[in-house]
């Protein structure tokens, strides 16, 4: 496999993809009681409403520290989508914000 840019240690012996790509995606929780994304969340989160969204931002970049700045501005996006789903009409509320 060839080097990563800046030095990076790459995490597989396969190509692995770089950069910021957003791919957000909003899932209706109670129809998807089967997921064990969702089954996971539910253990971790009381839902504050019995039907809500699940916001899901997928990025293919490496996940940084969690405490650097880049994954204080990637959660801040996080909720930034949510903000934005909750200003249109007639949808249902956010309960989380998943980062992937």
């Amino acid at each position: 496999m060839p080097p990563l840019p800046g030095g990076g240690q790459g995490r597989g012996d396969r190509y692995e993809l770089t950069g910021i790509v957003d791919v957000i995606s909003s899932i209706v929780v109670s129809a998807n009681l089967q997921n064990p994304l969702v089954q996971l969340l539910q253990s971790m989160i009381a839902p504050v409403h019995p039907d809500y969204d699940l916001s899901v931002d997928y990025k293919a970049a490496r996940r940084p520290a969690v405490q650097s700045r880049f994954w204080q501005h990637e959660e801040w996006q996080v909720q930034t989508y949510a903000w934005l789903w909750r200003q249109m009409p007639q949808t249902r509320p956010v309960g989380a914000g998943l980062l992937i």
